[in-house]
């Protein structure tokens, strides 16, 4: 019945009446190309700034798909939990060791501004013996300290009240961190 009421309503195409496909003209090709250029153009502007991760991503996805199918395969075809678990096992080996570093030298920075303090307050220490006898460097370092050691009290003296209150608060700010206070 369908078949009957789709023949009998529906208008029949004949082999006469297929329209023809429209080449496109030269202006249009141009055209289309042009604006694929420009959207291929643009999509590399966006990801610009992200390419060197991409490429890390494809490096790490490569090296470690095989510890990833046998970890897979011991979970018992698990694919969640085995990204999951390289997922976590890759970021605690590249992320780990950044964030000790990064504890480590908030640790110092208070050091550092002591160091600085204290340099600015007595002046510079002399240069170790074995520096300053060294055959081709040794000159040129006993005649840069000093001048360091000269330029230092001038450079304190000129910038007395400013650098005591930036150095004060740099020296809370510092601390603060590297304690983890706020």
């Amino acid at each position: 019945m369908a078949d009957f009421i789709h023949d009998r309503f529906m208008p029949q195409a004949d082999a006469s009446e297929v329209p023809e496909r429209h080449e496109m003209s030269y202006v249009r090709k141009a055209l289309v190309l042009s604006m694929m250029l420009v959207l291929l153009i643009g999509c590399f502007v966006v990801l610009r700034p992200f390419i060197a991760a991409i490429l890390w991503a494809i490096i790490l996805s490569f090296s470690t798909w095989p510890l990833h199918r046998r970890i897979e395969r011991a979970l018992g075809g698990r694919t969640t939990l085995a990204a999951a678990i390289m997922t976590l096992a890759i970021m605690a080996i590249l992320v780990g060791p950044l964030v000790a570093l990064g504890i480590k030298l908030s640790e110092n920075v208070v050091r550092v501004f002591e160091t600085l303090h204290a340099a600015m307050d007595r002046g510079l220490p002399p240069l170790p013996d074995w520096l300053v006898g060294l055959p081709i460097l040794g000159t040129g370092c006993r005649r840069c300290g000093a001048c360091w050691r000269a330029a230092i009290p001038i450079c304190a003296r000129r910038s007395g009240p400013i650098s005591a209150r930036s150095a004060t608060g740099c020296w809370r700010a510092a601390g603060i961190f590297s304690r983890g206070r706020r």
